[in-house]
């Protein structure tokens, strides 16, 4: 489910699909959010809630690097 959001929070990291107009950012507030290329537009996705330090997309698949070391696996839409 996405949800229109505000960043308020610094960004840890960012993933970028190749051929994709999405840009994902994980922050430190325990947020993603995908940010549409092309027209500005933000959402927050289900995901993390403690600080997220790195994010990687592969194929159709994201994932985060959250504060406790543990990698899980982002809803991608």
């Amino acid at each position: 489910m996405l949800n229109r959001s505000v960043l308020v929070s610094a960004v840890n990291g960012i993933a970028l699909r190749q051929g994709s107009n999405k840009l994902y950012l994980g922050s430190s507030d325990g947020t993603v959010r995908l940010w549409d290329c092309h027209t500005g537009a933000e959402y927050s996705l289900n995901g993390p809630v403690e600080q997220v330090n790195a994010l990687t997309a592969v194929k159709d698949l994201l994932f985060a690097g959250v504060e406790d070391g543990v990698i899980l696996p982002i809803e991608r839409h």
